[in-house]
């Protein structure tokens, strides 16, 4: 899908002017975002008809008449915060927006703005007991049939995310270790070969994927062992290819450290990603803490959510996909846990001193996100993807920079 997104109030003006605005399916203009109760339900129902294939709405351009236009720009004071709040309060549930402003030439206080809707995997959206989609050229009301439809698609999705959860389960490496974090990511309205063009290409292509990103995960986790940048083999497989540690077969390696450490992450042609993670836990062996006491390294996994959704959004604009993306995580060898005592200055010691136990063997989570939240706000889809184990171990607050407020 191509979507007009103009930068400049001389691209609104030529397009209107000539009477060759796409104006559609996939785009819509307005004159303003309104001000009074019944204007902001209208806007909140254009965003919402957008959110089931993604548009944009373009506000500052009337239509006096159909197909005629004329520019009408808009004071700009605040109109970005009144639109993301239109969109996240009034639609059930809220939406995520992407939204940029375009000062007019003549009055730069006054202009225009161009308000991205994504693809959203919540779809359809509710505003006022009433769901909305697209016609050919403007908002409609769905019936229920349509709707039942949409709700079945979107219950698809979710299972779609759990299901590869558990075929990355299944085929799981042996011999398993103590501990291992499984991840996967699902571009969620795709076709079967979205990534068929990178899986042909240079077998090095998830090197360069991961490694790629790095700079986007916190620097209070990018460190911890392993890393992508640790893994040294690039290999092609039946449903993709792949930068892995593990042995021929996709086997766990026979040397002891480098089974303890195993990693492998997967491209596969329809576009997703899917890998393991080991060394999650580790005995702690010292006089001065009990015996078989066991340690999580909480901050791999909070590393590998972050490189997890960074992969997703950098391979989407590779691949020219935007639409949402399903997430998940399975960890396991987690029963009896818990994290390493800290001192003052954050310095890890050795303590008698217990923090929370987990006291269970497993972790799973799953999240949806479009891709505007991929690339806007990673930190919130981590915190639904992996912050629930986080802040069980009772240490989300040594990690300002993945965990904001806490």
């Amino acid at each position: 899908m191509g979507i007009w997104l103009p930068t400049t109030e001389a691209e609104i003006e030529t397009v209107t002017s000539a009477g060759t605005a796409p104006e559609g399916h996939f785009l819509d203009f307005k004159r303003e975002l309104g001000s009074t109760p019944g204007s902001r339900k209208e806007t909140a129902q254009d965003i919402a008809s957008f959110a089931l294939d993604g548009g944009v709405l373009i506000v500052g351009v009337d239509e006096p008449e159909p197909g005629t236009y004329k520019l009408s720009p808009q004071p700009l004071s605040d109109l970005s915060e009144r639109a993301e709040q239109i969109a996240a309060n009034r639609p059930d549930p809220g939406l995520y927006v992407r939204t940029a402003i375009i000062p007019s030439r003549d009055n730069p206080s006054a202009g225009y703005l161009v308000v991205e809707v994504p693809p959203s995997p919540a779809a359809p959206h509710m505003v006022d007991g009433r769901y909305w989609g697209r016609s050919e050229r403007t908002k409609r009301q769905l019936n229920d049939a349509e709707v039942a439809r949409f709700h079945a698609a979107r219950a698809r999705s979710d299972t779609k995310v759990l299901e590869a959860l558990e075929e990355e389960l299944a085929r799981d490496p042996e011999p398993r270790p103590a501990s291992r974090m499984l991840f996967v990511a699902e571009p969620l309205v795709a076709d079967g070969g979205l990534a068929r063009s990178f899986v042909r290409g240079p077998q090095t292509a998830v090197r360069e994927l991961t490694q790629g990103v790095e700079n986007r995960v916190p620097g209070s986790v990018r460190e911890y062992s392993p890393t992508p940048w640790e893994l040294s083999t690039s290999v092609r497989r039946a449903k993709g290819i792949a930068l892995t540690g593990l042995a021929e077969g996709r086997k766990s390696p026979s040397e002891a450290f480098l089974s303890e450490t195993a990693t492998d992450i997967e491209v596969q042609t329809s576009g997703a990603i899917r890998g393991v993670m080991s060394r999650l836990t580790y005995l702690e062996e010292h006089p001065r803490v009990p015996e078989g006491t066991k340690r999580v390294i909480e901050g791999l996994p909070i590393a590998w959510s972050h490189r997890l959704v960074a992969w997703a959004g950098t391979l989407g604009e590779q691949l020219m996909y935007r639409g949402p993306w399903g997430f998940g995580v399975h960890l396991y060898g987690l029963e009896g846990v818990c994290a390493a005592p800290r001192d003052e200055r954050g310095m890890r010691i050795l303590s008698s001193r217990s923090l929370p136990v987990y006291e269970v063997a497993t972790f799973q989570s799953t999240t949806t996100a479009s891709f505007q939240e991929i690339q806007d706000d990673p930190l919130a889809i981590v915190d639904r993807l992996i912050g629930d184990f986080i802040h069980s171990l009772g240490v989300s607050s040594r990690y300002p920079d993945c965990f904001p407020g806490q």
